[in-house]
């Protein structure tokens, strides 16, 4: 259970990395154009482009919020590991399940102390 746990918290932190780094890059490449450059390259109106500069701007600035899941999955990566007591991991259990990952939340919350020993596959 412990190693499954990891796994999940792992994926997902990779996918809050893409994300940031997909938003950031179209993000940056639009907030660089002037409203002429975004007009001409996505064929629209001048308002239209100015609303698609600033949904850009939002976007690049949001996905800064997707930094929660990797912090909050570092620390649960590491509690898995020092933790030798479920009754130490629910906090953490709990804070996966809501920032990071619902299944490795849920499956630290259904861990039992003979789980945490080691590097069992059970």
């Amino acid at each position: 259970m412990k190693i499954s746990a990891k796994l999940f918290i792992i994926i997902s932190m990779l996918l809050a990395v893409a994300i940031i780094i997909h938003l950031n890059v179209y993000g940056y490449s639009i907030l660089n154009m002037s409203i002429a450059q975004i007009m001409e390259k996505y064929i629209v109106t001048e308002e239209e482009a100015v609303v698609l500069s600033a949904t850009w701007r939002a976007y690049t600035i949001g996905a800064y919020a997707f930094i929660v899941p990797i912090i909050v999955g570092i620390i649960a990566l590491v509690t898995l590991d020092k933790v030798k007591e479920v009754s130490n991991l629910k906090f953490t259990a709990i804070m996966t399940l809501i920032f990071c990952s619902i299944p490795a939340g849920i499956i630290m919350l259904c861990m039992k102390n003979k789980n945490l020993q080691g590097s069992q596959l059970e």
